[in-house]
């Protein structure tokens, strides 16, 4: 929004009201986390176009008014038509607030910022120049009692000048000086400006337009000295009405987006950008307007500026609690919120920040008047204040004190271009100090849980043009399910190839076996469990029935099972055993249910279709939740087929019905993730090696063999391991391989099983491409894990443990896109999580180390996804780091940059 003030039209100032009613609308919290209880007041009411609203040392209000003595108004800012006025409401001994008190009155032009020095003197910016002419804005300086002791004067040239009002923060220092920020506003816009500022009165100097400036003052001995001249601090902004420092010391700027008809044709979304505290006044920050912006329809950062400096976040349509997009548009004011002042704010603290929106309405008229909190720790942002909330028109003055919360209203009908709306501006205060219980907000970490804290406040939303860019953005193409989401977390997970193969010596059983040589006489699925979960496993599928059909439970559709067989006479249930032991020991349980049967006499016609859903069905209904349910594709061929031993072939794209299975499964076990060839939750990566290719997508779309249908067994295998970029579907690809050479227990095999350090390396090629290791651990006769598998899943998970447990990137301090740690980190692992709950956006990135004066790269991929590792080929040590994103799809989203050392 364009920052024009106040087109209206006033008779007379009168004095604020004290109302100390209840304020006509209340927050939404609900997502936010932390206590909600809070006392919501309107402590001012009456006023005319509210703005600048501070507070002071003791806890009074400041604020100024703004009063049109004419038609004219202040459209495009033609201030000589206006007065302005300096108010306190003062904060008294009980708490309470006293009478409103004018302490500033007959100010030229209308007041557009108030705030406090370090010794109590005020600073008022007020007067503004024309759109069509010259103007002047000055920026004064008085005591507690309304004494002006010295003023800086701004000439705009003629010729127009389109944001000429004033904002400016104040920052005391040790020595009892002042130093102020300020902004000086742009000529158009929608065009870098070429005119200058001129200034006389405490401080004669030339200033550029689009500009933040700053300069220290001495308010002592009765006047304002000027210690040090302006210096222009960033470049390249619009009209940043918005500043503020956060808890490091770093400098907040809020600035407007380039407008245009909304919300067809609105251009760049408004944004906050930041300067690290200890580059403040080293270099001038270039933010890139007007050839750099974020579109505000699509999120995409442009980058027309290759020198411009990304903005820390953009401000999107976002939705509220209610699903509904709310918009924020018109940066008008901001003000910090330090951890633990409002029970909500996460634990690097954020921003408040009103939105003006449409320039002349308010209710539902005004869709872009967002009251917004952004998040720093998290980078996300949401609407605590709906747009077109009834009754409200331009919440455009923010401040917090302590555990209070006040907001501005600059005219409740939302019009400024006429009488309607004098009279209507108001002062509101949301206290949470009453029942107060700070909480570490939760809402903007989803998914990911404490892990994006790793990162601290810059999540890592990296811009293409390698610097931070912290935008909220919609999905990008296709996006994981909430059961995906929770799949991804697993990582790595067992599998327990146990049925009369074991017993038989074969791999794949022809289904004549005799049910009674199944007989484990030492099983202990306790034990089985215990061995897995030392190995780093998170859960374990079991086998129930392999394509010899001998099914592990004692299912009532078919005699070809454990009720059958000798072990425990019959009695005995080792889907029921293991998935009870999994649970006891903090695993998640998963099925396996091959759709082939060798034994079944009806494999191959419809009667098998209700005998195998009837399986499905008692697995899913019987064994508690699952968390996933993987499909088979090796289906069809020669068997024992209840005597007829023959070869039996099926129509592999329409016999098996997948559909109606798969919504079996989804109206049985709505949260297990589904695994086949095609998903339609999770692919097979193509190979039984354990490994994903080295560029691997989580988006997928299976082809068909030789123009057929893609179903379970009749897919292009090598597509898999790839994954398909963009694709229509988010299938993320899980990599199984066995311990050893084959699937089941074979006693020729115990000296052949795979090393911890082999299981390594297929847990960088798997999980660190984006997907899940499914490690087959067969038992023995025994019913047990051999004691080669035990020692080798122990030293794997161990090995694992080690490795991630401290990321030595955890306490680094980040400007932009390097990554400082106070001491020198020896590593060897590289890590990176994008935020997949928003889709895959990374195409390519680079990583770089500092050392001997200079950037070296150390290591670059492609893919990213839920987790990408990069070994690299020695050890590196530094104290910086640079993380480059060199391709990206969208606005990248990163959840986690880590530097580890293998163990």
């Amino acid at each position: 929004m364009t920052r024009l003030l106040l087109a209206v039209l006033s008779i007379a100032a009168a004095a604020p009201a004290r109302a100390d009613l209840i304020a006509p609308f209340t927050l939404n919290l609900s997502q936010l986390g932390g206590s909600a209880s809070y006392s919501g007041l309107t402590i001012a009411s009456g006023l005319n176009f509210e703005y600048g609203l501070s507070t002071t040392a003791n806890g009074s209000i400041v604020f100024g008014q703004s009063t049109p003595t004419s038609s004219v108004g202040l459209l495009y800012g033609n201030g000589p038509d206006t007065t302005g006025s300096v108010w306190i409401e003062p904060k008294l001994p009980d708490g309470s607030f006293g009478a409103p008190q004018k302490i500033v009155d007959g100010l030229t032009g209308v007041v557009t910022d108030v705030r406090t020095l370090s010794n109590g003197y005020l600073l008022v910016d007020s007067g503004a120049g024309g759109a069509g002419g010259s103007g002047t804005r000055v920026m004064s300086f008085y005591t507690q009692t309304g004494t002006l002791v010295g003023s800086m004067n701004f000439t705009y040239p003629s010729g127009g000048w389109e944001h000429s009002t004033g904002m400016s923060y104040v920052v005391g220092n040790a020595n009892g000086t002042d130093t102020i920020y300020f902004i000086v506003g742009s000529q158009a816009d929608d065009a870098a400006t070429t005119a200058t500022v001129t200034t006389s009165g405490l401080v004669t100097s030339t200033l550029k337009g689009d500009s933040v400036y700053s300069m220290v003052v001495d308010p002592t001995g009765g006047q304002v000295q000027i210690v040090s001249a302006p210096v222009q601090i960033a470049t390249g902004l619009r009209n940043p009405f918005g500043l503020s420092f956060d808890s490091l010391g770093d400098l907040i700027i809020g600035d407007n987006g380039i407008d245009g008809a909304h919300p067809v044709n609105e251009l760049g979304a408004d944004t906050l950008d930041l300067i690290p505290a200890d580059l403040i006044g080293t270099q001038l920050f270039d933010f890139g307007f007007p050839n750099s912006y974020v579109n505000f329809a699509t999120g995409q950062y442009v980058s027309g500026d290759p020198g411009a400096t990304p903005p820390l976040a953009a401000f999107l349509p976002v939705a509220d609690s209610m699903g509904n997009l709310q918009s924020s548009e018109g940066l008008s004011d901001m003000a910090y919120a330090a951890p633990g002042s409002l029970p909500f704010v996460g634990p690097e603290g954020g921003e408040i920040i009103g939105f003006h929106g449409v320039f002349d309405a308010g209710g539902s008229a005004n869709y872009d008047n967002a009251l917004e909190y952004y998040d720093f720790a998290s980078g996300l942002y949401y609407p605590i204040l709906d747009a077109g909330t009834p009754g409200v028109g331009h919440i455009d003055s923010v401040a917090i004190d302590g555990h209070v919360l006040y907001l501005g209203e600059m005219t409740s009908t939302g019009l400024v271009n006429g009488l309607a709306g004098l009279g209507g501006g108001d002062i509101y205060e949301f206290d949470f100090s009453s029942a107060y219980v700070p909480e570490p907000s939760t809402w903007m970490l989803g998914a990911l849980g404490s892990a994006a804290l790793l990162i601290s406040r810059r999540r890592l939303l990296l811009g293409a043009t390698a610097g931070v860019l912290q935008a909220r953005n919609a999905p990008y193409g296709a996006v994981p399910s909430p059961r995906q989401l929770q799949w991804h977390k697993m990582e790595v997970y067992g599998f327990l190839h146990f049925t009369v193969n074991t017993f038989t010596g074969r791999e794949w059983g022809n289904g004549d076996e005799d049910p009674s040589i199944f007989n484990p006489t030492a099983f202990d699925a306790d034990a089985i469990v215990a061995g897995l979960k030392a190995g780093g496993m998170r859960g374990v599928i079991l086998t129930c029935k392999h394509h010899d059909g001998f099914c592990l439970w004692p299912t009532k559709a078919t005699e070809h099972c454990v009720r059958n067989s000798s072990w425990r006479a019959g009695k005995g249930d080792v889907v029921r055993n293991i998935s009870d032991a999994a649970r006891r020991a903090g695993l998640k349980f998963g099925v396996y249910l091959s759709p082939w049967d060798r034994n079944s006499a009806f494999y191959g016609k419809p009667e098998y279709l209700q005998i195998y859903r009837q399986q499905l069905t008692e697995l899913l209904t019987g064994y508690g939740d699952i968390f996933e349910v993987w499909f088979d594709g090796a289906n069809g061929g020669d068997g024992y087929y209840g005597g007829a031993r023959e070869k039996r072939l099926i129509d592999k794209t329409t016999y098996y019905e997948w559909p109606k299975t798969w919504d079996l499964v989804r109206s049985l076990q709505p949260n297990a993730s589904i695994f086949s060839d095609v998903g339609p939750d999770i692919r097979w990566v193509g190979n039984e090696r354990g490994h994903a290719n080295e560029t691997c997508w989580e988006t997928y779309d299976p082809v068909g063999l030789e123009g057929g249908a893609p179903v379970p067994g009749r897919v292009r295998d090598k597509d898999g391991q790839v994954g398909t970029r963009n694709g229509s579907h988010w299938m993320p690809p899980e990599c199984d391989v066995s311990i050893r050479p084959g699937w089941f227990w074979h006693a020729e095999e115990d000296t052949r099983v795979k090393s911890a350090r082999q299981l390594m390396d297929l847990y960088y090629q798997s999980v660190g491409r984006g997907g899940s290791l499914l490690l087959n651990v067969p038992p023995d006769r025994r019913g047990l894990l051999g004691d080669a598998d035990l020692a080798s899943l122990k030293a794997f998970g161990t090995m694992v443990s080690n490795t991630f447990r401290d990321n030595l990137l955890a306490h680094a301090r980040i400007k932009k896109d390097v990554y400082s740690t106070p001491q020198d980190i020896s590593f060897d692992v590289i890590k990176l999580r994008e935020d997949i709950s928003l889709g895959q956006r990374v195409d390519a990135f680079e990583v770089d180390s500092w050392k001997d004066g200079s950037w070296s790269t150390i290591a670059k991929g492609t893919s990213i996804g839920a987790c990408r590792l990069i070994r690299l080929p020695e050890r590196v040590t530094t104290k910086q780091l640079r993380l480059r994103i060199t391709q990206s799809a969208a606005t990248p989203v990163l959840a986690e940059f880590g530097a580890f050392l293998e163990a």
